[in-house]
Formats: structure tokens, C-alpha cells, sequence
């Protein structure tokens, strides 16, 4: 049934009957609004700026994307409200929705008009007034108009805009603000040793603002963004975000930290995140809930805006959500309530969705077929309501550039279909994400020229509840999800990027709100470089070709195989660029079982007068392209990517060939092959998810500390300016990853022992550089533990909880001076009931577990000593964040006695 208090948002119908809706028709007069034109003209996305009052009874105008005067967009004061119209060939039609807001009497307003990736929205006194999804003119002159002068315009000027965007490590001199603006208190940036040899010299600091501290960077038409950072809290206080902020009386805030104000801090309340919005000076609780904010503990926090809808995160989980007015926008910024200090690093800004979804902006949404109600349900979630006895469809009234991903949540009514639309054109042209039926079905279908095809279809589970859908166009490929099971997978069929949207055949449906996220491209696994490059005995994991392994080719082949040591589950694409004509095969290859192995997919390009392109599976050809006399000169870059079950070959970055594979494989290594002098491994990119990677250039936000002393710091007494990042403690110093990974998964990082000059200059204390898999995030007894010089360093182990199952007294740490530079790797892989490990590149453990362990937590540990961690990378087939709280004590360990 449809929740009561639904408000009626369309209802629509093809054929004649649809006409009767429409606003009716008018000629355009532009003599008689006696415009004037302002001196300036706008290009590409903008901004009107100014302000606007009323002095008589008659209406006046703002015209803009002027063509001429039968051809641009008009918003009309009449005086109240505001309306958007578009005139076209002399003819002028209202578009989109306006709201109960106008011009407030003879007092000065302040007019926004934002024109905007095929959008017009209008604000007054920076909350939105008017808005409409039209792309018919672009750019173009401005002018004013109102007979009689009834509508005076002030200060007009056109404002060139960009999407908000920044990252800030802070790396600067003491005393530089790098464009931040210090509202209040007492902000610093605090360095810890050379910056040229730290892993992470600087940071932004409050040392003590018990009455509030406030800092703020951007511009003040950043909109629809989300800002970040990561904070460690030095004791009892309240960290938080600003976004939104127009001035002292305006803005949103995100705190994180005891109950309360955000100045009083009842030692007796538990942690608590709240969101706040300030208007006019007006404080409103939007929303709050109870977290705690652990003191020495690193937390990433976020808040996101998108239209009304307001989101605070911690560490990636949505904490609080909540709707607030739609505001024009503004500069974000750090707020930091302590008597202690916090330490703030690795601040960023990013755009959010490609169309945020407002309940009350409903001109962005243009109903195809059926009846469309939207209402809300509660305070933050309103659901989308729809009839139809035929297909019908919600669909943006704009196109959506980019790779974008379209979520909902709707059940299939009985006998028909719900589903999501993306890339539509026209309705012969789109593709679709199909669920329901008997037996229930999810299909991803592709309409082409009118003509139907089913791409991809799988069983789905009937249920009571909405099912959570998401339809994705990544590149080439455009992928469905079904609930958490089932994802389907097919080529885009170089279709052009359309409008997106919600798509309801025979019955009636509650959808939950529409989202349109854009999409980042696919990740390239970093590469470590930089000053420790230089330093030979980093080498192995800091210099430019360190993340490959070089391998002879043998026989015929022309030069060596370069192989990516980093393995990738997921989405995945190697591409490599040549710096000279190849003189023979340019290979690619990716899923590969192992290094060296002639397993996964491999896609040959081959130049010449009988050239071609090859798509080998497991050494079997499945897809060739001919390219008859195809120079080698022609052959500038060779890719491969991997998305689901889609292969794409491409040649110089353009698409060859299209292959689903009905059984994908799942190997998880990735290389390439060309003629020597043809390319270096720095010539080729990898880009793969589900791939972790920590340098602790930035700060450890993605760590609980379970134990021990773990900061930025000196390895080395006789040569302070080169700090790590380095744990240590009398007992046990650990360090747990926050997120849950899946069943199969690579841990692989760097470590080195700490020297301690008060225990001599021979390592005599050496021990311990350790790793735990599949542990419940507590204990490191309840996982897979790789002990690198346990047991005071006379034995190696890998131990299955407490049980030893491999061990080895050989491969140990050398207790000398030798060691004063060295870095050891520490490899540990398990593959479903299969658990492997590596030192330093060879094999050592190869274990398989009757019985797997079912734990989806990490950690780095030591016992009895330091450790310095230099790089580490975790892949797996699965990475979720995990519990918001950090454990409350020391985690056991193989040295302690087992409980009674």
C-alpha cells in the first residue's frame, strides 16, 4: 500500500491525453520587459550573482543564455514567487518547479542563479527558490528587465564556477595557513622530522580550545560535496566538519565527541555524533546518535551534502542522515572543541552525486507512462510511489556524462516487474536492470534500435522487503546488483551515456529515493616512490619499478615478462604505453594463478602485414580481430580490463573487442610482455579495487591501535630525521585493520626492527614481525598468525589460533648489525581452506585447513619489541567497513597461557 501523507508528483500518460497536462503555450514580448544588457556574457557552467528588490507591483525579469530575444531562458519576479521560463522561437513555456519564495518587500536579496551541468536552479537568500533540468541553450548574453523599474537589480555580474575540490596534507612551513582562514582559536601545522625522509611530517593541530576552534578553506559556491579528514583525539573532546558555511550564522556542522553542547563535556555521557544546522543564527539538532570518539585513537571523518539530504560518516559508516533546507551552498572547514587537542591531517574535498534527490525538487524528474507519487516516510526517507499497467518510467530530465552508478530498493509486485534504467536515449534505445516474475528473475537488459536482447539474467530470492538494486555504466561495461548475491554483468555496446531512472510494469511499487552517484575511475594501485627511492636498502619497496616482478622470457619471446606484485579480486585493468614501434607481440594479461603461469586471460596485439588481436583464455583463443597491414608504428598502447565477466581489449585506449565469459576466471595476478626497448615497467598502469594500500603517508585512520605505543617516529638513534611509522611495547603492540574482508585475501607489507640502543648495537633483541588473518578483530588467537623470529627469534611459525601447523628454525632474524637497514617481507595469502607465506619474495608455508577459520580482521603485531612499518597492501574478494568501536584491551596472543 502507499504510505499515507503522499503528495502527488505527476501523472502522466502517452498519447493525446498527455497534451491536456502541459503549461499552456505564450508569444515572448521582449520589448515590452524593456531589457537591459549587461556588459558581460557567460561560457560553460556559471554563476548570476547579485541582488534583487522590489519597488512596485510589476513583475521583472532576468534573462539569460541569450541567443537573441526569441531564443533564452527568463526568471520572472512577479513579485512572489519566483518562475523559470524558457523562450524558444518567440514562444515562452514555464519549465521546471518553483517554490513559495520571493522577494521579501523593498528589502535587497540576494539573487543566485546557477546554470550547471544541464541544470537551473535559482536561489534567494542562498536557499533554492526555483529549479529546472533544460539544455536547450548554453553560454550566452544577460540582461534585466521590468517596465516601470518595479524590480530593481544590483551589482549583476556573472561568476565562473568549478566543483568543489582539494586535498591538504598540510605539508608546509609552521606559520603558513595555505589559504585556510583561522575563524577561532588557536590551529598550527606540527611537523615530526625531516620532511624529505618522513613518512608523514605534518599535520594540523588545536593544542587547546575548550570554547570552540574554527578553521575554513573554499569557495563559497562549493555545493553537493563531501568533505573529510582524519583526527586523533588527545583526550575527552569533540572534533567535527563544517559545510555549507556562508558566515557566522549560516552554515552546517558534524561533530564527533561527548554529549552535550559542543563547549561542555559531562565526563559521566558517552560519545555522541550530532548534526547541526545554523540559519540565520538559528541552531537546529538535525539528527544524533551515540558513538564514541576513543582518546589515541585515529577516526576519518565526513560529511556529505547532497541537495537536502545532509550525511555524517565515521570511519565510511553512515552515522546520522538527515534533511535540511536545499542550500545554495559554501566553504567548508575543521571545528574542534578540546582541552587536550586533536590532530587533523589528510583533509579532502570531493563532488558527490551526479544529481542529488529532493523530495521538493521534483523538476529533474520527468514521468514516462503510469502514476507517480513521491511523500516522505519518517524524516529522512521518502518513498517514490508508482501505478502502471503497461512499462512505465522515471526518468532525469538530463543526461548524466560519466561512469555513474543509479540505486533503489523497491519489491516486485505480484505479476510484474520493478527495475532501473540507465544510458536511455529514447525508448528504443536503453539499457535496463529487470526484476520480478515467476520464478523471480533479475535480467540486465540492452534495447538497441528497438530490438530487445537479454545480456545477462540469474535467479533472485523472493522476499517481503524492498530489494536493493544498482545499475552502474564503468567504462565499457554496464553491471547490475541484485541484493548482496547477484551481479550481472555485460557490455555497454558503445552506447552513448543518456538519463538514468526507475522503471515499474504491471502493478504498483514503493521505490526508496533514487540516487545518481558518479563514478571515480577504477583505482591505480599506487606506486611507492619518492624520497626513500633513494636509499638503497628501500629499494625493494620504494623505487620506481619496485611493484614488479621481472621475469626472462625463454626461446623466441622477445624481451622479459613484467608481473604486478600486488594481486587484484576484483574489477581490474593493466595498460601499457610504448615509447617505440614494437618489433614484434605486445602482450597483456590479467586473473593469471600465479606469476610466470600461462593461465588467465591474454590479449595479444600483433603488428604487420598479416597483424591481429588475439583474446586468449587459459592459452585457448576465444576472440581474434583481424588487422591486416597494421604497422607497428600504429601500436601506441596495449590494455586489458576486467569488469565482472567482461573482457575489453584495447588498442591505443579505444575498444577492440567486447568478451563476456560464462565462467570467469578467478586468478588474481596481472602482467605484460613486449620487445625489449619498447617499454619499462613505468610505462605500464595498473588499476584494480578491492586492493588496500598504506605508505602511512597519510595518517592511520583505517588502523584501531588494539595495543601498544604506534606513532611517527625515528627508527634509528643515530639518524633522527628518518622516521616511520613504528609500533612497540613491553607486551604485545598491535594494530588491527577497521575493515572485514572476505574469504580469500593477500596481507603483504615491509617491516624492520627498531634499534634500541640501550639493549646494544648487535639486534641481540631482534624478534617478531608478525601478521594475523581471519581473526574476529579481539584476539590474534582466533586467526591465521605468521610469526616472523618468534619465540625470542629460535623459530618461525604459521599457527592456526594456538596450534603450530608450519614452522621453521632456520628462516629467522639475523641478530647482528647486519640488520641495522634492513626490511624484511612478509607475504601471507589465504585462498579458501589454502593458506601460503612468503619472507622476502620465497616460499616458506604452504598450509591447507580442513576446518577454515571464519574471521574477516587483519593486524600487524609484535611482541616485546618495535617495528617499524614501511608499506603495506591488503586484496581481497571483499572489503566492507567493520565495527565503528575499537577493542576495549589487548588482544591474546600465542605467547599468553590459554584460559582455564
Amino acid at each position: 500500500m502507499i504510505p499515507l501523507g503522499l503528495v502527488l508528483l505527476l501523472a502522466h500518460s502517452t498519447g493525446p491525453s498527455a497534451q491536456s497536462l502541459w503549461p499552456p503555450l505564450s508569444e515572448a514580448d521582449w520589448a515590452a520587459w524593456q531589457y537591459q544588457t549587461l556588459g558581460e556574457s557567460a561560457q560553460g557552467d556559471y554563476l548570476i550573482v547579485g541582488d534583487v528588490r522590489a519597488t512596485g507591483k510589476r513583475a521583472g525579469r532576468v534573462a539569460f543564455s541569450v541567443v537573441d530575444e526569441g531564443n533564452h531562458y527568463a526568471l520572472e519576479f512577479a513579485p512572489y514567487p519566483v518562475r523559470l521560463l524558457r523562450v524558444e522561437s518567440g514562444l515562452e513555456l514555464p519549465i521546471g518547479e518553483w517554490w513559495h519564495r520571493g522577494l521579501n518587500g523593498r528589502r535587497w536579496t540576494e539573487l543566485v542563479i546557477r546554470r550547471e551541468s544541464g541544470r537551473i536552479e535559482v536561489f534567494l537568500d542562498g536557499l533554492l527558490a526555483a529549479a529546472a533540468a533544460d539544455s536547450t541553450f548554453t553560454g550566452g548574453k544577460i540582461a534585466t528587465g521590468s517596465p516601470g523599474g518595479s524590480v530593481e537589480f544590483r551589482d549583476l555580474r556573472v561568476q565562473d564556477t568549478e566543483p568543489a575540490y582539494l586535498d591538504d596534507d598540510f605539508m608546509r612551513a609552521e606559520g603558513e595557513t595555505g589559504g585556510w582562514e583561522i575563524v577561532k582559536g588557536n590551529w598550527r601545522v606540527q611537523s615530526v622530522g625531516s620532511p624529505v625522509r618522513s613518512t608523514n611530517a605534518f599535520n594540523f593541530t588545536v593544542d587547546a580550545a575548550p570554547k570552540g576552534a574554527t578553521a575554513l578553506v573554499g569557495d563559497w559556491f562549493w555545493h553537493d560535496y563531501q568533505v573529510a579528514v582524519s583526527c586523533q583525539p588527545h583526550g575527552p573532546t569533540q572534533a567535527g566538519l563544517y559545510a555549507y558555511y556562508r558566515d557566522a550564522a549560516n552554515y552546517l556542522l558534524f561533530t564527533c565527541g561527548k554529549r552535550g553542547t559542543p563547549y561542555q563535556f559531562p565526563p559521566s555521557e558517552t560519545g555522541m555524533v550530532s548534526l547541526f544546522s545554523v540559519t540565520d543564527g538559528k541552531r537546529r539538532t538535525l539528527a544524533k546518535a551515540s558513538v564514541p570518539l576513543v582518546p589515541g585513537q585515529w577516526y576519518r571523518l565526513a560529511l556529505r551534502v547532497e541537495g537536502p539530504r545532509v550525511t555524517g560518516l565515521v570511519d565510511g559508516h553512515p552515522a546520522l542522515t538527515a534533511l535540511t533546507d536545499h542550500r545554495l551552498g559554501g566553504q567548508v572547514g575543521l571545528y574542534a572543541a578540546t582541552s587536550d587537542g586533536i590532530t587533523f591531517d589528510d583533509f579532502s574535498v570531493r563532488p558527490r552525486n551526479a544529481m542529488p534527490w529532493d523530495p521538493g525538487h521534483l523538476a529533474l524528474w520527468q514521468p514516462v507512462g503510469g502514476k507517480w507519487y513521491v511523500g516522505r516516510e519518517g524524516q529522512v526517507r521518502e518513498e517514490v510511489a508508482a501505478f502502471a499497467a503497461s512499462p512505465a518510467k522515471l526518468l532525469t530530465r538530463q543526461t548524466i556524462a560519466g561512469d555513474l552508478r543509479l540505486s533503489s530498493a523497491a519489491q516486485p509486485p505480484a505479476g510484474g516487474t520493478v527495475g532501473l534504467i540507465a544510458g536511455w536515449e529514447d525508448d528504443a534505445n536503453y539499457h535496463a536492470l529487470v526484476c520480478g516474475g515467476k520464478p523471480a528473475v533479475a535480467r540486465l537488459i540492452t534495447v538497441a534500435d528497438g530490438q530487445t536482447a537479454v545480456q545477462a539474467e540469474a535467479p533472485i530470492q523472493a522476499a517481503d522487503q524492498p530489494l536493493p538494486m544498482e545499475l552502474s555504466l564503468v567504462g565499457q561495461a554496464i553491471r547490475a546488483r541484485v541484493g548482496h548475491d547477484v551481479t550481472l554483468t555485460a557490455s555497454n555496446g558503445m552506447l552513448p551515456r543518456g538519463r538514468v531512472g526507475l522503471l515499474l510494469e504491471n502493478g504498483q511499487a514503493n521505490f526508496a529515493p533514487p540516487s545518481v552517484e558518479r563514478l571515480e575511475p577504477l583505482p591505480e594501485v599506487p606506486r611507492f616512490e619518492g624520497a626513500f627511492s633513494e636509499e638503497v636498502s628501500m629499494a625493494d619497496w620504494a623505487a620506481e619499478n619496485a611493484d614488479w616482478t621481472t621475469l626472462p622470457q625463454g626461446g623466441s619471446d622477445p624481451g622479459p615478462s613484467y608481473w604486478h606484485k600486488a594481486p587484484a579480486y576484483g574489477d581490474q585493468e593493466l595498460s601499457v604505453r610504448l615509447s617505440a614501434p614494437p618489433s614484434g607481440p605486445v602482450s597483456v594479461k590479467l586473473a593469471a594463478d600465479e606469476v610466470g603461469s600461462a593461465s588467465g586471460y591474454t590479449f595479444t596485439v600483433t603488428p604487420g602485414a598479416s597483424g591481429s588481436a588475439t583474446l586468449l583464455r587459459n592459452g585457448a583463443p576465444v576472440a581474434t580481430q583481424p588487422l591486416p597491414d597494421f604497422a607497428a608504428g600504429g601500436v601506441q598502447a596495449v590494455g586489458l580490463s576486467k569488469v565482472g565477466a567482461l573482457l575489453v581489449g584495447s588498442l591505443n585506449h579505444r575498444p577492440l573487442f567486447f568478451f563476456t565469459d560464462p565462467d570467469p576466471l578467478r586468478g588474481v595476478f596481472a602482467g605484460w610482455t613486449a620487445p625489449a626497448g619498447t617499454a619499462t615497467p613505468s610505462d605500464a598502469t595498473f588499476q584494480a579495487d578491492n586492493v588496500l594500500s598504506y605508505s602511512f603517508r597519510e595518517a592511520p585512520s583505517d588502523w584501531w591501535i588494539g595495543s601498544g605505543d604506534w606513532r611517527i617516529t625515528n627508527r634509528w638513534d643515530c639518524e633522527p630525521r628518518w622516521t616511520f611509522f613504528i609500533g612497540g611495547s613491553e607486551q604485545v603492540a598491535c594494530l588491527w585493520n577497521k575493515h572485514e574482508f572476505g574469504d580469500d585475501i593477500t596481507l603483504d607489507f615491509y617491516g624492520a626492527i627498531r634499534f634500541d640502543s640501550t639493549q646494544g648495537y648487535e639486534y641481540r633483541y631482534a624478534s617478531d614481525i608478525n601478521c594475523t588473518v581471519a581473526a574476529d578483530g579481539r584476539d590474534l588467537t582466533s586467526g591465521y598468525s605468521f610469526m616472523f623470529g618468534g619465540w625470542d627469534n629460535k623459530s618461525t611459525r604459521l599457527l592456526r589460533g594456538r596450534e603450530v601447523v608450519a614452522e621453521s628454525a632456520t628462516a629467522l632474524i639475523l641478530r647482528s648489525s647486519a640488520i641495522h637497514r634492513q626490511w624484511f617481507n612478509l607475504r601471507l595469502r589465504k585462498s579458501g581452506a589454502r593458506i601460503r607465506c612468503w619472507l622476502d619474495g620465497q616460499p616458506l608455508f604452504d598450509y591447507t585447513d580442513p576446518n577454515p577459520l571464519p574471521g574477516r580482521r587483519v593486524a600487524l603485531w609484535t611482541y616485546h619489541n618495535a617495528i617499524a612499518i614501511a608499506r603495506v597492501r591488503i586484496a581481497s574478494t571483499q572489503i566492507a567497513p567493520g565495527p565503528l568501536t575499537p577493542p576495549d584491551r589487548a588482544p591474546a596472543t600465542p605467547y599468553d597461557q590459554p584460559a582455564q
